[in-house]
């Protein structure tokens, strides 16, 4: 099932058309929107906003209800992950997250 989730989501990040289908699909399955992932603990949320995919996070935020506020092993919640890279889709997913109570002021671990 972790496989599964893991491979969805790296497909997504790929641009894989069927993602969020495939996302939705899991979900209503009974898969833990909030689920972590790996050592680094990554949550779909995380992954989705690193890659960019404002389609995902929606689903995610919107939809799932996912935990915009979760941090992974280093510290990081999904707006640092959005702030990483910088282009249109970043600006729209940040201004989703704050909107859904992402906090502005977190820190990760260093800092």
């Amino acid at each position: 099932r972790d496989a599964l989730a893991r491979s969805v989501v790296q497909g997504a990040c790929l641009g894989h058309r069927h993602a969020l289908k495939s996302m939705e699909s899991m979900i209503d399955c009974g898969h833990a929107v909030d689920a972590t992932h790996g050592i680094a603990l990554h949550t779909y949320l995380h992954r989705a906003c690193q890659c960019g995919r404002m389609d995902l996070v929606q689903f995610l935020v919107l939809r799932a209800h996912a935990n915009v506020t979760l941090k992974d092993a280093g510290g990081w919640t999904a707006l640092h992950y959005c702030a990483q890279t910088s282009g249109v889709a970043q600006r729209r997913i940040a201004a989703l997250l704050v909107k859904s109570g992402a906090d502005i002021d977190a820190r990760s671990e260093r800092g």
